[in-house]
């Protein structure tokens, strides 16, 4: 797999790190019948906060409108601040996300809000996913550069905390509001379609093929199933041809007293 370059946006991170996919079980089976990962347009993520900015640019922007730099007016420079947000709304429908966890653990608050009952987690390394991740994806009819990095947590109601490299299209789409989503510690594979939400033809997502034995390291159950789920997991496992190791959640171990 070509190695991908460098880029200012996507921070480096240690390639042994477990990261975690939670996911119900009918999801599963759609991963291993395809044998790709989902990658979701980002304005269908659920968090309107997906591409924008913090409270500072507006008061950037209101600065500006109540003493306009030499040669600029007001008129032109709300027109320009409209021009703006609309480019970054588009990009919201250009950016196409798959979004992981990025812990040591699992995580019982990742397990209540995705695993739905009966879910399983996979686990991986995020090194193991920058390797079976393609540096290009070309189901968008053409060669789109795809990324991995860690998500930035920020107060989007601050008036100076910012959106790192803010001017660059990928900056404001590996940011995400501190408060209701830091406890996901997100880290997320992502590439852009930009004709495709400019002429208002975006898909809502896509699936990229990537070799699944390679990526994934441990399949573990859901600690809100019953005991009878384990093996459901292992005999649909065994149907698509893998061999995965699959384990039960820590948090099902007896307890001592």
């Amino acid at each position: 797999m070509p190695k991908r370059p460098e880029h200012p946006v996507f921070k480096a991170v240690d390639t042994d790190r477990p990261i975690w996919r939670y996911m119900d079980f009918a999801k599963f089976c759609s991963l291993l019948h395809r044998k790709a990962l989902f990658f979701s347009r980002a304005d269908l993520l659920g968090d309107p906060l997906e591409g924008s900015f913090t409270r500072a640019m507006e008061i950037d922007r209101e600065r500006l409108l109540r003493n306009p730099p030499e040669g600029m007016t007001t008129e032109m420079l709300e027109s320009v601040f409209k021009h703006n947000r609309g480019f970054q709304k588009m990009i919201s429908r250009a950016a196409y996300i798959n979004c992981w966890h990025l812990d040591d653990h699992e995580s019982m608050a990742m397990w209540t809000g995705y695993g739905n009952g009966y879910g399983v987690a996979l686990r991986s390394t995020a090194g193991r996913l920058e390797e079976v991740l393609p540096a290009t994806f070309n189901g968008t009819g053409r060669d789109e550069s795809l990324w991995v990095g860690p998500v930035t947590y920020l107060d989007y109601r601050s008036e100076t905390e910012r959106v790192s490299h803010e001017n660059n299209a990928y900056g404001p789409c590996m940011c995400k509001s501190t408060t209701p989503y830091k406890h996901e510690a997100e880290f997320r594979g992502i590439f852009t379609d930009i004709p495709g939400a400019i002429n208002e033809a975006s898909k809502p997502g896509y699936f990229v093929p990537v070799d699944l034995q390679g990526l994934i390291t441990e399949i573990v159950v859901s600690p809100h199933s019953q005991s009878w789920f384990e093996e459901v997991v292992i005999t649909t496992r065994e149907r698509f041809g893998y061999d995965f190791k699959v384990s039960v959640s820590t948090a099902r171990m007896q307890p001592v007293h």
